[in-house]
């Protein structure tokens, strides 16, 4: 559809257009007649979301879109939230019905009647002993505080607050505007007042509540983990007080290294006493057997026990003794035993050496010397195996030691492994801790709304709105009325307009004619068309006279009739003789009888040879009208003698599909596709045909259709 089809349509129903909104305006202004005044009150919050301090602002962390938009939202929801709106209700029905809240601008009788007789019921009592009273029957049915809640049409309703209140931010601000209208100056204020009061707090205990839990958690876990950690040191503690363990690490390091030393002693004795056995078995082989019958005497022998004995003793002192520091004396026992060994040495010596003084060996060696060497070796042995004795002791002792400290250092790591986990527990719930304080102090310090604008009490009521009321109302009538009418024309089938007709039936198009009435200044070109395309048709086939042309319709009221008497008239205006058969005596037309012979007919002729007083059989060309064809049969005979077969359609329907068949019927019995004539047709759609339909217009009215055709060049 064009623009300036859209107009024509407008124009079309213009009455309906103006009628209509109109309607809907005086219905409008009719309703709001009793429309009460309103008040806004608006407060200012800061929330801090964006650019307020906090820990996290701190860190540097940047400020998420996402996030800060999701905080201003949860706040907006909470603002409007169900239990806020409720508590602010319940508190002005209390304010109310206790006579704190005086309202000058609204009548609040007939709202909170119900109200004030259940407070008068329990005598004039505080606000907050009437909310409390309130609170504990809002929830019943049948009370009137339910009523007024929930039922009731009144500012206190609880949905009427709720779709009064509005929450929005103030750009890309930290602020949160929040307005609120009401039908009373006093309760404007008021109502922002208990909300704000209500939200804030709601807010901080909220914000409180989140971390909250966290941090009781992780306190409870952390002394857990203290109670574990002081646990498992005390157990550790305990095993080394029992034990004896000082440094266990130190003790045992201490141990192995004196032991490694003690055996490295061990070895090297042995290895000296070996050498001196050996020496010794030397010497008492080159020994005569008189001199080892001497040794074997009696008072030598006893000599050389007691010598043993007390190198023995004096060998083992020496070995266990602790050394004395510098500048201190040596333990009284050690010197008797040194000088015991000296004196016994000495008088063994002397002894022997007066036996054998004058004697030598075999081989040549002083007896003197031997004796003397095998002293001194026999001395050596029994000192070396007394050493020996004593370290082996020694090591003996260090072997039960590592007997001790061996099963004590397993339980020992085991029990460090116990504290080590214990530690790292209790240092990992610390630091969470640390982090869920850091977070819920973060919270609350971002909790905090401030009231930058309180609520004032509105000077003067808000202008009225029912003047917007009544111009909306217009304007959804003409919307209403405009997309009905497109919607109709969108979905209107009917052919309309020749080039639509031409398009939905398939068959050439031969003319069109407008609805009755109809100007001669719009039926002359008109004609002029139909008579040139029948004329057309007439040389494409060759017609030689006289000619026949066959006007059909699908069913009757196509207007059949006055195509025929129209082309009829045309074609004698020309100065063609014409004769025109119908079924029917109207528009001049020579009326035949459609009997039972009716479809046998072969020729004009025959129609025309039982009507009284017919001349006209000598015409050049001869009209025939045909009845509808879905209501009478067709000639057949007659029908393949037509050199044109017009078929005669109304624009105000559709092609259907007994029109497709009545065409297709024509076109076999003729032997050609019939042209198609519109008739009916609103004239402003046959300007497909005409151009601009030949009316005065003015200036104006010729720039709107030119500019509606976007025809902008001169």
């Amino acid at each position: 559809m064009s623009l300036l089809q859209f107009l024509r349509l407008l124009g079309r129903h213009a009455a309906l257009l103006v009628l209509v909104p109109l309607a809907m305006a005086a219905a409008a202004f009719w309703a709001t007649r009793d429309l009460p005044r309103e008040y806004a009150a608006s407060a200012t919050l800061y929330t801090g979301f964006v650019s307020g301090y906090s820990i996290d602002s701190e860190n540097g962390a940047r400020a998420d879109y996402l996030t800060t938009q999701t905080a201003f939202d949860n706040l907006i929801q909470l603002i409007k939230s169900r239990r806020a709106v409720e508590h602010v209700a319940l508190t002005l029905l209390a304010m109310e019905a206790s006579g704190e809240l005086r309202l000058e601008d609204y009548d609040a009788q007939e709202a909170t009647g119900l109200v004030r007789t259940v407070a008068a019921r329990g005598g004039r009592a505080s606000t907050e002993a009437t909310y409390t009273r309130f609170a504990a029957q809002k929830n019943e049915i049948e009370s009137p505080v339910y009523a007024a809640l929930y039922v009731d049409p009144s500012p206190f309703n609880v949905s009427t607050l709720q779709g009064a209140i509005q929450a929005n931010r103030v750009g890309n601000s930290d602020m949160v505007e929040v307005r609120y209208n009401a039908p009373d100056a006093t309760l404007a204020q008021v109502t922002l007042q208990i909300l704000l009061d209500q939200v804030v707090t709601e807010f901080r205990e909220m914000k409180t509540r989140e971390t909250s839990d966290i941090v009781a958690f992780f306190e409870e876990e952390t002394a857990v983990a203290n109670q574990s950690l002081r646990s498992a040191v005390s157990g550790m503690r305990d095993f080394g007080v029992r034990n004896r363990i000082i440094n266990y690490y130190e003790q045992t390091k201490y141990v192995a290294s004196q032991k490694e030393q003690l055996d490295h002693e061990v070895q090297q004795e042995q290895m000296a006493l070996a050498a001196s056995e050996g020496a010794l078995r030397d010497t008492e082989r080159r020994l005569s057997e008189r001199e080892a019958v001497l040794i074997q005497s009696e008072s030598v022998a006893e000599q050389r026990r007691a010598l043993s004995a007390a190198t023995a003793r004096l060998a083992r002192a020496e070995a266990i003794a602790i050394p004395a520091a510098p500048g201190e004396k040596a333990p009284a026992s050690g010197a008797a035993d040194t000088a015991t060994v000296d004196s016994l040495r000495a008088e063994l010596d002397s002894a022997v050496r007066g036996l054998h003084r004058l004697t030598h060996s075999e081989q040549g060696v002083s007896r003197s010397t031997l004796t003397g060497a095998w002293l001194e070796h026999a001395t050596t042995v029994t000192e070396g195996r007394a050493r020996l004795a004593v370290l082996r002791q020694r090591r003996d002792e260090y072997q039960r030691v590592y007997d001790v400290f061996a099963p004590l250092g397993s339980t020992l790591n085991s029990l460090e492994r116990e504290v080590d986990i214990a530690e790292g527990t209790y240092m990992e719930m610390l630091q969470s801790l640390n982090l869920a304080r850091m977070r819920q102090k973060s919270l609350e310090q971002s909790a905090n709304l401030d009231v930058v604008a309180a609520p004032e009490r509105p000077a003067r009521p808000l202008s009225s709105k029912r003047p917007l009321l009544v111009a909306v109302a217009f304007m959804a009538g003409l919307v209403l009325c405009v997309g009905s009418l497109l919607g109709v024309e969108i979905l209107d089938q009917s052919m309309r307009t020749p080039e639509r007709a031409a398009e939905v039936s398939g068959l050439p198009l031969a003319g069109a004619y407008p609805v009755a009435p109809a100007t001669e200044t719009l039926l002359k070109p008109l004609d002029a068309q139909f008579l040139r395309n029948v004329a057309l048709a007439l040389r494409e086939r060759d017609a030689q006279e006289p000619q026949l042309v066959v006007v059909a319709s699908g069913q009757s009221g196509e207007g059949a009739g006055f195509v025929a008497a129209r082309l009829a008239e045309r074609f004698a205006a020309r100065g063609r003789s014409v004769r025109y058969l119908a079924p029917h005596a109207e528009g001049g037309a020579t009326a035949y009888e459609v009997s039972d012979a009716f479809p046998e007919t072969e020729t004009p002729d025959e129609l025309a040879s039982g009507v009284p007083g017919n001349t006209a059989s000598g015409a050049e060309i001869t009209i025939l009208e045909l009845p509808p064809v879905l209501d009478a049969p067709l000639p057949l005979g007659l029908l393949a003698h037509a050199d044109v077969t017009l078929l005669a359609a109304r624009a105000s329907r559709s092609w259907s599909t007994a029109d497709a068949h009545t065409a297709e019927a024509l076109e076999r019995a003729s032997g050609h596709a019939p042209h198609l004539v519109l008739t009916g047709a609103q004239p402003m759609r046959l300007e497909g045909l005409v151009g601009d339909l030949p009316r005065k217009r003015s200036g104006v009215r010729r720039l709107a259709k030119r500019l509606a055709r976007f025809e902008f060049s001169r």
